[in-house]
């Protein structure tokens, strides 16, 4: 056990793992091409910081109050691939830092902590492909979130810190720090924020008196920088919520539901009960029974576990106040499922150090998971190779045609054994037979075709042969 303490708080394996998880999403970066909506844009031609400012703002007006994220995807695909690719990497270890240091009552450089939370996102975080890989799905979902669980673990730091710190400096970048995290992502800066909000309760109410009502607490312990990290949220919170465009998606987004009344609603809670049930149910079984097991073997109060019940009534709410608009991709559920997450690794930290049983359970399952993972990253990545390798070749066909003076073609469709968890090229996304089809038509616009209609791959291989 003395060998594997030393592993589990050793500061090299802990950077150690940091290091590989970023050359792990660095290199699937490299493997994954534009896809869906990264098409749009032309991928990787410049465009002036003044058009992007002002496609931002039409953006804005039109369409999504997610201006933040916009402007993230617009200047992305401004600047070649690799551009995207080295900074997506920053974040991707930015997000396992935050969740990390949002977790309590850890040793440091805890490295079991931290590995766990990097498998589950690679094995199990909602849409890898999506939020993680996607140039417009990451800086959407990755770089809000993490500046979102950023600044609440920064902003807990600041409120554990005997000595308050109200620097002009510091209160300006927790402004703005607040300002980026509030404009992020509807559900998960909403779930950031009430646990924002929650923490500095509880602060609050530690250090007043008792003979002083709630208000005189908040009056005399409120600080310039709490209060100001609070602001900087609000006003970011607003700023996406009260956006014209909001109004004009939800009119747009209503007309694809059938029901009306009681039953529109119902239909919404039962999907997100099935998106739940998707891709949360490991989480809920895990917290149950660690739950079940402190309180019986540990015997925590509820005192104890307070900051764990706030951590999962915030979550549910996260994702069950979508119930009011109407029901986003799995994808966007992300960030109530990083707090469920939280929760959960934060019941591993009330096990004792004397639970031997208990530990050696965690520390297994933590090998396994990386055989697991390693096995799973290296079959993938061949396909993602294959996939790359697909799309070469039928670049070069459509440059091809092209000089012939074709521009009305019949193309070849990405072979599906290739489809993993870790692409998001298909899903709609690969040409099709029909040639209005969503994927289709992108990639009409992308090759500057006329017309674009798909087969499958055989089929064009044997029919290109015939022409030749």
């Amino acid at each position: 056990m003395d060998g594997l303490k030393q592993v589990r708080n050793n500061k090299w394996v802990f950077y150690a793992i940091l290091i590989v998880n970023f050359f792990a999403i660095l290199i699937y970066g490299f493997l994954t091409p534009p896809v869906s909506d990264d098409l749009y844009w032309n991928p990787g031609k410049y465009v002036p910081m003044s058009e992007i400012l002002r496609d931002s703002w039409a953006y804005y007006n039109n369409w999504l109050g997610r201006i933040e994220s916009y402007f993230f995807t617009r200047v992305s695909d401004a600047y070649p691939k690799p551009f995207f690719n080295v900074v997506n990497s920053f974040f991707f270890i930015g997000l396992i830092l935050a969740l990390y240091h949002n977790i309590d009552r850890k040793n440091k450089y805890d490295n079991r902590t931290l590995a766990l939370i990097a498998l589950y996102i690679w094995i199990w975080g909602i849409d890898f492909a999506q939020t993680m890989l996607w140039v417009c799905g990451a800086c959407n979902y990755l770089w809000c979130v993490a500046i979102e669980f950023g600044f609440l673990a920064y902003f807990r730091y600041r409120l554990r810190c005997e000595k308050s710190n109200n620097s002009i400096a510091l209160i300006i970048l927790i402004f703005l720090w607040g300002l980026l995290a509030g404009d992020g992502n509807e559900l998960s800066s909403g779930g950031v924020f009430l646990l924002t909000a929650y923490f500095t309760l509880v602060d609050i109410i530690k250090k007043g008196e008792d003979k002083d009502s709630l208000f005189a607490k908040i009056k005399k312990n409120l600080n310039a920088f709490e209060f100001f990290g609070i602001l900087g949220f609000v006003l970011g919170l607003i700023i996406m919520v009260i956006a014209p465009g909001n109004r004009i998606r939800g009119v747009v987004r209503a007309g694809d539901e059938s029901q009306t009344g009681i039953l529109l609603y119902l239909g919404r809670f039962i999907k997100i009960n099935g998106i739940i049930y998707e891709y949360m149910s490991l989480l809920i079984v895990l917290i149950v029974v660690l739950l079940v097991y402190v309180i019986i073997y540990h015997e925590k109060k509820a005192k104890d576990l307070k900051d764990i019940y706030a951590y999962i009534a915030v979550a549910f709410i996260s994702i069950y106040v979508i119930i009011i608009t109407t029901i986003p991709m799995p994808r966007a559920f992300m960030g109530g499922s990083l707090i469920l997450l939280i929760a959960c690794i934060q019941l591993i930290q009330f096990i004792d150090k004397s639970d031997r049983s208990l530990n050696v359970f965690f520390a297994s399952a933590i090998i396994l998971m990386t055989i697991f993972m390693f096995k799973s990253y290296v079959d993938n990545a061949a396909n993602l190779v294959r996939i790359l390798r697909e799309l070469d070749i039928r670049q070069e066909y459509v440059d091809e045609q092209k000089a012939l003076g074709n521009y009305s073609l019949t193309l070849p469709m990405l072979r599906k054994e290739w489809d993993n968890r870790y692409t998001f090229i298909y899903n709609d996304n690969d040409i099709s037979e029909e040639p209005d089809a969503f994927g289709s038509e992108i990639y009409r616009i992308y090759y500057g075709l006329d017309e674009v209609v798909g087969i499958p791959w055989e089929e064009w291989e044997r029919n290109t042969e015939c022409q030749n």
